[in-house]
């Protein structure tokens, strides 16, 4: 598995040097995940960040009987439970596998490690962090303030990858509506 994502998407975020990058070779295990292979199971304290070298994960809760979908991630993207991650709790999600997905792993110890071996990784993970944030924020208003074709829209041109990758059952659920309702929608785009 190469490193060269990781690599070219840390450089991104913040300057680092060569010797500074050259870090994640030590600190970053690689990880591949089956179809449908289970990352983290609600009761389990998430320990791990990870970054999507290749393929994609599903964090969903289950309710009763039923699973809802709240984000899909895709490549070159960081991914924690951030509320179990950051305070050692149980998880109450499941991360799972929508395809065989490879993985760069680094566990929590190993993180406060590399951040006092080099502080820039501690501020790119605040930057992360600010746009998870802002995203699930921006999430949350399009919930509450968004009719469902509004919602559909932002997705396809924010995250057309979704329709391409990705059940719509699942997107239906990120979306906050039922299958029938996205078809519905997707119909109405189809003919206009």
């Amino acid at each position: 598995m190469t490193l060269s994502s990781i690599k070219g998407h840390c450089a991104q975020l913040v300057e680092f040097t060569a010797d500074e990058l050259a870090l994640i070779d030590d600190y970053f295990q690689p990880l591949i995940l089956k179809k449908n292979e289970l990352l983290l199971r609600a009761g389990k304290v998430c320990d791990f960040v990870v970054f999507i070298n290749k393929g994609s994960l599903r964090y969903y809760f289950v309710k009763g009987i039923e699973e809802k979908t709240f984000d899909i991630i895709f490549e070159n993207t960081f991914f924690t439970d951030y509320p179990s991650f950051n305070d050692d709790v149980p998880s109450q999600a499941y991360v799972q596998a929508l395809e065989k997905t490879e993985l760069l792993v680094i566990r929590k110890s190993k993180l406060h490690e590399l951040y006092k071996v080099c502080p820039k990784y501690e501020a790119m993970a605040l930057k992360i962090s600010e746009r998870v944030a802002a995203g699930y924020m921006q999430f949350s208003q399009a919930m509450a303030t968004q009719s469902p074709e509004e919602r559909y829209q932002m997705a396809m041109e924010l995250r057309p990858e979704l329709f391409q990758r990705v059940s719509l059952k699942y997107i239906a659920e990120a979306l906050g509506m039922s299958p029938e309702t996205l078809s519905g929608v997707r119909n109405k785009f189809k003919v206009t």
